[in-house]
């Protein structure tokens, strides 16, 4: 059922390009906190600071370089100093928060719901980028996403708490069990621990039975996206593929499924 008025759908909207930019910055900035070497620990850099500038001349972008879409657009998605292209990613992670928005226009009204699906979206479009580029998923944004999940339960009786929280434990043991069984048939992780919270993350929020759904649903995403990349001869059939995305795809389809029920 639409639910949306015109002002409130070019708000929703633009909240969702405004937190596609933010988004960006996490993608970029958190892998690279965690990742980076001691030596380079006592360097001044967090997800806030140094502000925002070009990855490869060092150039700060000034604010009118940094709206969302916009600035991309009238750029050309290349740096106002050195030219040098800005990655697609960037429009195309805008664009999808800005859809996303959207679509939480359409579907809910103006309240704690709406914040909540927005956070939702931005959170697995985060997590879904960072785990396709360096097949890593930061307990900073799994474990938050849980705990978002079980205290929007208190104000919104979709899911019942008891159920989340079940789903919770459930969506954690389930890959836990598929980690130790593959380590101790194949001697490798088949599985890694960030799969497990960010399952339990998503079963925080959609509860336990929809658990299974999900795993079908972002299996066959992850094994579509590794056919791609197989076929574009990106990687080949023993090369290791990201659950992640998939994951968080079937997160998004399922939270609209509970919501037009």
């Amino acid at each position: 059922m639409l639910k949306s008025t015109i002002g409130w759908f070019i708000f929703s909207v633009l909240t969702g390009l405004c937190l596609g930019s933010v988004m960006n910055m996490v993608v970029y900035r958190l892998p690279a906190l965690l990742l980076r070497d001691e030596q380079d620990a006592d360097q001044a850099f967090n997800l806030f600071w140094p502000p925002s500038h070009c990855t490869r001349c060092g150039h700060r972008i000034r604010w009118y370089d940094n709206i969302p879409l916009f600035s991309w657009l009238t750029l050309l998605g290349r740096c106002r100093s050195c030219h040098e292209p800005i990655g697609w990613r960037y429009l195309f992670l805008e664009l999808s928060l800005g859809m996303w928005g959207a679509l939480c226009a359409c579907l809910t009204s103006p309240g704690l719901s709406w914040a909540a699906f927005m956070l939702y979206g931005s959170w697995l479009l985060a997590l879904a980028w960072i785990d396709y580029l360096h097949q890593l998923l930061p307990d900073l944004l799994t474990q938050s996403l849980l705990w978002m999940g079980l205290l929007w339960h208190l104000v919104d009786e979709r899911v019942l708490l008891e159920d989340a929280l079940v789903g919770a434990m459930a969506g954690y043991l389930t890959l836990a069990l598929i980690y130790w069984l593959g380590r101790w048939r194949y001697g490798f992780e088949v599985m890694g621990c960030g799969d497990m919270k960010f399952l339990a993350a998503l079963g925080a929020w959609l509860g336990w039975s929809a658990l299974p759904s999900v795993l079908l649903l972002a299996s066959l995403f992850t094994l579509t996206l590794a056919l791609w990349q197989i076929v574009r001869k990106h990687a080949h059939r023993r090369s290791e593929f990201p659950f992640g995305p998939g994951l968080s795809l079937a997160g998004l389809v399922f939270l609209c499924y509970f919501v037009l029920l």
